[in-house]
């Protein structure tokens, strides 16, 4: 969790699970009432969850995604989620992550806004199929010798 302490440039201070939860929903909140003021902050936040990702902070971090993607205009969140692809740690949890806030991206989006980031989504799902060539993710197959 200190990456999102890092990243968010707050002090060690925060570094209590309560204190984290409560920025996450605070983050959640601020999404809610003014998303234009804070759309600017999505590339961010989208990074911070992608690598912050802790199972007792679920709830909270799937609240600000689904606060984020209900919020904030499609081709805003496929941008974040482009600009924020190659700045992050390619494995397992953040991918799983990566995909669900996608998911929630295209299900929120009206046709309409996914035809106006088609060539952003194509790239992001071509680098997305692409990651099977990343050494990490293979499957670990013992040598048959």
């Amino acid at each position: 969790m200190l990456i999102i302490l890092a990243e968010l440039e707050l002090p060690e201070q925060s570094a209590s699970p309560e204190c984290q939860q409560s920025i996450l929903i605070l983050l959640a909140g601020l999404y809610e009432r003014i998303p234009n003021f804070v759309a600017s902050y999505v590339a961010r936040i989208t990074r911070v969850i992608t690598l912050g990702r802790v199972s007792e902070f679920a709830e909270a971090q799937t609240s600000l995604i689904e606060a984020i993607t209900k919020n904030v205009p499609t081709e805003v969140c496929v941008e974040a989620l482009t600009e924020s692809w190659p700045a992050v740690d390619h494995d397992r949890s953040m991918l799983e992550t990566f995909i669900t806030i996608l998911e929630q991206v295209i299900g929120e989006g009206s046709r309409e806004d996914l035809s106006s980031s088609s060539r952003l989504l194509f790239d992001l799902f071509l680098n997305l199929f692409d990651i099977r060539s990343e050494d990490k993710l293979k499957p670990k197959v013992p040598d048959p010798l």
